[in-house]
């Protein structure tokens, strides 16, 4: 079992996370690694996820 504190931080990581692929999937369409519509849909579901943690994080404080 985790400590409120333990939790805080893994979710925070976990959110940070999900910003830094968003920024890769950014830097993979720039460099023609990927084509645009493929990177938007990485960055899309990436900001999905990015938004249940926040609500997660949300239900955990209060």
């Amino acid at each position: 079992m985790s400590t409120p504190t333990e939790e805080k931080r893994f979710l925070k990581m976990a959110l940070g996370a999900c910003e830094e692929m968003r920024v890769w999937a950014l830097l993979g369409s720039d460099c023609e690694f990927w084509d645009k519509q493929r990177a938007d849909g990485i960055r899309d579901a990436y900001e999905r996820i990015a938004k249940m943690l926040y609500m997660l994080m949300q239900k955990r404080q209060s």
